[in-house]
């Protein structure tokens, strides 16, 4: 077996607990962050491969997205579009008169949700 290093005093010299835990932990911590720093397929901080963007910098190309419902404004929900008939009921639940609307943003919408519409006509005689 391996012997202990001896002492001045002629007693076997050994390590407390809380030398061995305490390095441990500095091998633990060197291990952890050197392996972040040595590892070739992680750059360092500061360094950036030609062609990648950051999160909080510029970006190195820039990428217009078009959406076909940027095209169209905005509703107002408490803004009439029509200021000659009523859009809104007290409660504001919409009343639909042609003209309106448009189908096409409708019909767009619904097709995508996969909305099936129930119509009520109301015949008022004058």
């Amino acid at each position: 077996m391996a012997e202990l290093p001896w002492t001045k005093a002629g007693k076997p010299k050994r390590c407390s607990l809380h030398s061995v835990i305490f390095l441990l932990i500095v091998m633990l911590v060197l291990v952890f962050f050197g392996t972040g720093v040595l590892n070739p397929r992680i750059p360092m901080l500061g360094t950036r491969q030609e062609g990648t963007g950051e999160a909080a910098g510029r970006p190195t190309s820039l990428q217009v997205v078009t959406l076909p419902r940027m095209v169209y404004p905005q509703p107002m929900v408490l803004t009439p579009s029509r200021k000659d008939v009523l859009v809104l009921t007290p409660w504001l639940a919409p009343i639909i008169w042609e003209g309106t609307f448009n189908i096409d943003i409708l019909n767009e919408q619904f097709r995508q949700q996969n909305v099936t519409i129930g119509l009520t006509v109301f015949a008022i005689k004058k």
